[in-house]
């Protein structure tokens, strides 16, 4: 499993947390998406939080996903912008502050 965020801070706590919890299979990197290096690694599941869907983050997404992958969404305002990849709603929770989406795309979607 890899943590992904673009925000130094977050990560380093990541990072802590992860060694606290002895989650060796675990890693933390400190990175934005569109600029994450090429390891050759690939992913089955990618999980986007607080992600507005843009072009810039179609083609990583396709990189770093394996052809069977899904890409999970988790949305808590507007998803107009997953509208066009017409996405499958996977849950919805209405909560007292509101309400928590999560979708799904798989990576032929990504490919419009």
């Amino acid at each position: 499993m890899t943590l992904l965020d673009s925000v130094r801070k977050k990560t380093v706590a990541m990072k802590e947390m992860l060694g606290r919890l002895e989650l060796d299979y675990c890693s933390a990197v400190w990175s934005r998406l569109e600029d994450l290096p090429a390891r050759g690694q690939s992913y089955d599941i990618i999980l986007c939080r607080a992600l507005r869907l843009e072009e810039r983050y179609l083609k990583p997404l396709r990189l770093l996903l394996r052809p069977a992958g899904q890409v999970l969404f988790y949305k808590a305002q507007d998803s107009s912008d997953l509208n066009p990849y017409r996405p499958r709603e996977l849950c919805r929770m209405e909560l007292d502050y509101g309400r928590r989406v999560i979708y799904t795309l798989d990576r032929a979607a990504l490919n419009k």
